[in-house]
């Protein structure tokens, strides 16, 4: 079987293992979800993840390092979707770019039982090509083992972790 860190390989392995990495992450009890919240999770659970991978990053990201979002998904026109093509949008992108001492890092969030595109595998290996590791987290806890793998320094509640 292997540990959280086996599967957080920057290389990422064939699609289908992609498709499979991360972990559940362990609700702590004084963190319960409202049933307005857990409604919203149900239906949207990538962009509550994402939300709170972001909310996380903002605060515990130091030194020489910055998160962003990338805004690839949604429904548009046939024109607005050519125009985004044209000036660059690339499909399959992934959803959060972390920047850390001059490289780029992926970060791919997925739901509990998400999958990655084909469009998704294809960026995803060639951003790995140009040297860039992506890491497919289905959950908080990913994400930091992600990043402590790749040596980003994280800083929470007055420690390092």
């Amino acid at each position: 079987m292997e540990t959280a860190i086996d599967q957080l390989r920057p290389d990422g392995g064939s699609p289908g293992r992609s498709a499979r990495l991360g972990l559940a992450s362990e609700a702590s009890p004084d963190t319960a979800p409202s049933q307005a919240s857990s409604r919203s999770r149900r239906l949207h659970p990538e962009e509550d993840l994402q939300r709170e991978v972001i909310k996380f990053l903002k605060k515990a990201l130091v030194g020489n390092s910055v998160v962003f979002s990338v805004p690839n998904g949604g429904r548009r026109g046939f024109l607005e979707a050519k125009r985004l093509k044209e000036t660059g949008v690339l499909a399959g992108m992934t959803d959060l770019g972390v920047i850390n001492d001059g490289r780029l890092i992926g970060l791919e969030l997925k739901a509990p039982k998400g999958r990655i595109s084909d469009a998704q595998a294809w960026c995803h290996r060639q951003l790995r090509s140009a040297g860039a590791p992506v890491f497919v987290c289905k959950s908080l806890d990913d994400v930091k083992a992600a990043l402590k793998q790749m040596g980003v320094p994280l800083y929470w509640r007055g420690k390092f972790l």
